[in-house]
C-alpha cells in the first residue's frame, strides 16, 4: 500500500462519522469525570465517617483545662462504698471541692502540713468510706503533699493542688465567715483568733 491509498482511504471517510467520533469522545470524558467525582464523594465520606468514629471510639484522649476543672487520674474511690474524696488532716474532715478547684503552682499562702500516710482503700478498718486518722485518705494518694490553705486544705496530685473544703454534719461545706472565732478554733486547730 502507498502512501496516496491512504490518503485516499481517509479521504473517503464521512464527515459523519469524524463527528460522531468526536461526540462519544467528549462523552467518554465526561463518564470518566463522573466516575472520578463519585469515587472521590465517597473516600471524602469514608474519610470524615472514619474520624467521627474514631473520636466515639477512642473518646478525648487530651486532658481538658476548662472553667478550672481537671480529671485526676489514678484516683479511685472507695470500693466499698461511693463517697468524695477526703482527707483527715489535724483532726479535721475535708472534701474535694465540687467546683473541682486546682492550681498548677505553689503559692506562699500554702502551709505545708505533711504527705498522706495511709488510705481507707488498702485498711480494712473502715468499712464507712470515711478517713478518720491524721493524713488518712479515701483515695490511693499516699505520698500525696498537703498543704493548709486559709480553713481548707490543698492537696498536691500528680503536680497539680486541689482544693479540699472542711466537711461538716449534713454534707456541707463550712462557710467559715460565719463562723464565731471558738467555731473556727475547733474546726481548725492551728486557727489563731489574733
Amino acid at each position: 500500500m502507498k502512501k496516496e491509498d491512504l490518503y485516499e482511504g481517509f479521504g473517503a471517510l464521512n464527515d459523519d462519522v469524524l463527528k460522531r467520533s468526536e461526540k462519544e469522545e467528549g462523552t467518554m470524558k465526561k463518564r470518566n469525570m463522573s466516575k472520578i467525582l463519585k469515587i472521590g464523594s465517597l473516600t471524602a465520606c469514608l474519610i470524615v465517617a472514619l474520624g467521627v468514629g474514631g473520636i466515639f471510639i477512642g473518646g478525648n484522649k487530651t486532658p481538658e483545662v476548662e472553667n478550672n476543672t481537671r480529671e485526676e487520674s489514678n484516683i479511685v474511690t472507695s470500693t466499698n462504698v461511693d463517697v468524695a474524696p477526703m482527707v483527715y488532716v489535724n483532726d479535721t474532715l475535708y472534701k474535694k471541692s465540687l467546683e473541682e478547684v486546682y492550681y498548677e503552682e505553689l503559692f506562699e499562702e500554702f502551709v505545708f502540713v505533711g504527705k498522706i500516710e495511709n488510705d481507707i482503700t488498702s485498711s480494712q478498718t473502715s468499712t464507712d468510706g470515711v478517713p478518720k486518722e491524721n493524713l488518712q485518705a479515701n483515695t490511693p494518694i499516699v505520698g500525696s503533699e498537703v498543704y493548709q490553705y486559709g480553713n481548707n486544705v490543698v492537696v498536691k496530685i500528680n503536680d497539680i493542688y486541689w482544693l479540699y473544703e472542711v466537711e461538716s454534719a449534713g454534707d456541707k461545706a463550712v462557710d467559715w465567715n460565719s463562723l464565731s472565732e471558738e467555731e473556727k478554733m475547733q474546726l481548725d486547730p492551728k486557727y489563731n483568733a489574733n
